[in-house]
This record gives C-alpha cells, structure tokens and sequence, in this order.
C-alpha cells in the first residue's frame, strides 16, 4: 500500500476536476504536492522503485542517491509539546515544514531536508522563539 495514498489523491483530483470548490481539497493537493516533490509516487526517490518485471530476480531496487549523498542528508524534527504556532519556520522553509490544520508547525514527508535547502533549515530552527525545531544530521 503506498505510503502518500495515491488512491486519495487520485479521488481528490477527480472532485476537483468535477467542480467541487472545498478548500480541503486543495490544501491537501498543494500539501501532497510538495511531499512528492522529486520523488514517485510512493515516496520513493525517483529510480529507487523499479517495476519487479524490471529488475533481475533477487537484485534489490537501486535508489538514486549514492552512498556519500546517504550520510549528508539532514533531518528536521518539530516538538509539538514546545510549538505554540509562530509560523516563523514555514515562512523560512516551506520545503520541509508546513502548519497543520490549528496553524501548528509540522514536518513535510519524513523530515529530510532538500539538497540545497539547508541553510533556510538551519534558520527556521533560529528563528523559532519557542526552541522546538531541531536539526540533525
């Protein structure tokens, strides 16, 4: 089963298409929209998940990013019980932190910052007045 629900997004395109105005609808499109972002469907870096009839019998599925790119790559945590809704890491980072639905800081996809996002990560952890991002690498 995949992880983003494509069979959501897929409903949810179709009530779109079909004229239904509610602004859930194109929240969570724009929402699913940037997890997805360069990856496939299920989450996956784009190359990672090859069809079966593809690969050679028992070879594992080949990821895109190379082993030295693995260990570089940062990871962004919120903790909701230090989060009081300032937005401030939205406005710095939209790629990898978004507001829930009370306006409360969140992660995008798993938390792993983009290439080239992570200085703009770096500072929505500093500008959080309450202390509740954290950045690791």
């Amino acid at each position: 089963m995949c992880r983003n629900g494509t069979r959501a997004i897929r409903d949810t395109l179709a009530k779109v298409a079909e004229g239904d105005s509610n602004p859930d609808h194109r929240d969570n499109l724009a929402r699913w929209g940037v997890q997805l972002k360069g990856r496939g469907a299920c989450a996956f870096l784009d190359g990672a998940a090859t069809p079966r009839a593809q690969r050679r019998r028992g070879a594992p599925a080949r990821s895109s990013i190379t082993r030295h790119e693995r260990r570089q790559l940062m990871k962004a945590t919120v903790d909701a019980t230090k989060c009081r809704a300032y937005g401030a890491c939205v406005d710095l980072c939209p790629s990898v932190f978004l507001l829930d639905e009370w306006g409360y800081a969140s992660i995008v996809g798993d938390g792993t910052v983009p290439a080239g996002d992570e200085t703009a990560a770096n500072s929505a952890a500093g500008a959080c007045p309450e202390g509740a991002i954290s950045i690791s690498d």
